[in-house]
C-alpha cells in the first residue's frame, strides 16, 4: 500500500534536520513584525527587547555575550559533527532546545503586553511547533522557575512530577526537578546536597514509614543507610576520619553518580508510599461509606 507523503513526513523525523531548521528560524527569518513595517529574528527581537531585564541572563549584558558564555559555537559544532544516536549531539540538542524555548518564551511575553506594537508572524508558530515536537521526541518536560523567568527541560518522568507536587516545601519541590536536570549530570556536590535535603525531609516520616509493611521497613533501612555511609550526611571519604569507609572512597565520580541516583529513585518511592498511605485510607473510608 503506498504511503501518503504526511506518512512520510512523519515517520522520517531526523533530529539533526530539526537542529538546522531551529537555526534558520531563531537567526534568519523574520518571526515578529513591528509597527507591520519592521520584521526582526527571534534573536534580534529578544536582545533588542528584553534580553536586559531578565533574570536568566546572568552578569552578560547582550545576547551575543550570553551566547560566548554557554559556549554557543561548541554547541553549534558538535550538532553538526555528530550523529544524532551520539551522546554529545543528545546534550547539545537538549541545550539548544532549551536556549531557543527560553528565547521564544521571553519574547511570547513582551509581546502579549504590546500586542498592539508587535505581531507574531507565521514562523512563530513553526518555531513553537517544532520546539514542542522536539521536546516530546526526546521524553522531556518543561518546568518554569517562574521567579527568575526561566524555562528548564528535565526528563519526563511521572513518578519525579508526581512527587514534586506531593511535597509541601516548595524550594525543595525544585530540587526533586532539578535533580534530573542535564547540567546537574556528573555534578556530585549538587546531587549529594539534594539528596541530603531530601533524606532530611523523609526522616520526620520514618516511623511511620516502616509501620506500613515490611518491604517499607527494607526500604527505609536501605535509604538511611545509603544516606550515613555514601559521603552525603558524614564524610566518608577523608581516611583517619571515624566515618571513613575505603570502598566509597575507592569509588569513581560515575560509580558514585550512580549510588546517588539509585538513592534517589529509592526516596522517591518512599514519599510515594507514604502519600498512598492516606489515599488508601480516604477510599477504604469511601467505601465503607458505599457498602455499609
Amino acid at each position: 500500500m503506498r504511503a501518503n507523503i504526511f506518512t512520510i513526513l512523519k515517520n522520517n523525523t531526523n533530529l539533526k534536520d530539526d537542529a538546522k531548521r531551529i537555526y534558520r528560524l531563531i537567526t534568519k527569518e523574520s518571526i515578529i513584525v513591528k509597527y507591520n513595517t519592521y520584521n526582526m529574528t527571534l534573536e534580534n527581537f529578544v536582545d533588542n527587547n528584553c534580553f536586559r531585564t531578565w533574570a536568566g541572563r546572568g552578569h552578560c549584558i547582550d545576547l551575543d555575550d550570553f551566547k560566548q558564555t554557554i559556549n554557543f559555537n561548541s554547541l553549534l559544532r558538535n550538532l553538526e559533527n555528530f550523529d544524532e544516536d551520539n551522546t554529545e549531539f543528545i546534550n547539545s540538542f537538549v541545550t539548544y532546545l532549551e536556549y531557543s524555548t527560553n528565547l521564544l518564551c521571553l519574547a511570547d511575553s513582551f509581546c502579549s503586553k504590546y500586542e498592539q506594537v508587535f505581531k507574531r508572524l507565521a514562523s512563530f508558530n513553526q518555531l513553537f511547533q517544532l520546539l514542542n515536537d522536539s521536546i516530546n521526541i526526546l521524553n522531556l518536560k518543561l518546568i518554569e522557575d517562574k521567579e527568575n523567568n526561566i524555562i528548564y527541560l528535565i526528563e519526563n518522568k511521572p513518578e519525579v512530577t508526581a512527587v514534586a507536587e506531593i511535597e509541601k516545601d516548595k524550594d525543595l519541590a525544585w530540587d526533586i526537578l532539578r535533580y534530573n536536570h542535564l547540567l546537574l549530570k556528573g555534578n556530585i556536590d549538587e546531587k549529594c546536597k539534594i539528596l541530603a535535603s531530601m533524606g532530611k525531609s523523609i526522616e520526620q516520616q520514618r516511623k511511620r514509614l516502616e509501620q506500613i509493611s515490611d518491604y517499607t521497613r527494607q526500604l527505609s533501612s536501605t535509604i538511611f543507610g545509603a544516606l550515613n555511609n555514601f559521603d552525603i550526611r558524614h564524610d566518608n571519604c577523608t581516611f583517619g576520619n571515624s566515618d571513613y569507609h575505603e570502598k566509597i572512597d575507592s569509588m569513581s565520580k560515575t560509580e558514585l553518580e550512580n549510588c546517588y541516583d539509585e538513592l534517589y529513585q529509592l526516596i522517591l518511592l518512599a514519599k510515594l508510599e507514604l502519600d498512598n498511605v492516606e489515599r488508601v485510607q480516604k477510599m477504604k473510608a469511601l467505601l465503607n461509606n458505599v457498602v455499609c
